[in-house]
C-alpha cells in the first residue's frame, strides 16, 4: 500500500537515530500516518532534479537534487529531518516534557 511505502521511506531518515529511538519514533509516526502527506516537485524520470517533502504533525522531511552537472544530477542533495513538536530537542532537555 501506499502507506507501507510512505512509512518505508520515512524508515530510511528515522534509521540515522540510535536503534532504540529509531524503534520508539517509527512507533510514533505508524499512529500518526493517517496524518502524514507526501508531496513531490519534478519530473518522474531518471536523471532529474526532483524534491520531495513528507510532513506531519510531528514529522517534516525534505529532498532536494539540484542539477548542477547533467552528467553528474546526484551530486547536489539537500536533505532535512525534523520534528517540529520537539523543536531544538525541548523534550530532550526538559523531563517534564518527555514522553
Amino acid at each position: 500500500s501506499h502507506k507501507a511505502q510512505l512509512l518505508g521511506l520515512i524508515a530510511e531518515y528515522v534509521r540515522s537515530l540510535p536503534e532504540h529511538a529509531a524503534q520508539v519514533r517509527i512507533q510514533q509516526l505508524k499512529a500518526e500516518i493517517d496524518e502524514i502527506h507526501f508531496s513531490w516537485s519534478g519530473p518522474t524520470t531518471e536523471k532529474s532534479a526532483v524534491s520531495y517533502r513528507i510532513q506531519g504533525p510531528s514529522l517534516i522531511i525534505e529532498y532536494a537534487c539540484q542539477l548542477f552537472i547533467p552528467e553528474r544530477p546526484f551530486d547536489h542533495i539537500h536533505t532535512i529531518y525534523r520534528d517540529p513538536s520537539n523543536e531544538y530537542g525541548h523534550r530532550f532537555m526538559n523531563p517534564s516534557t518527555r514522553d
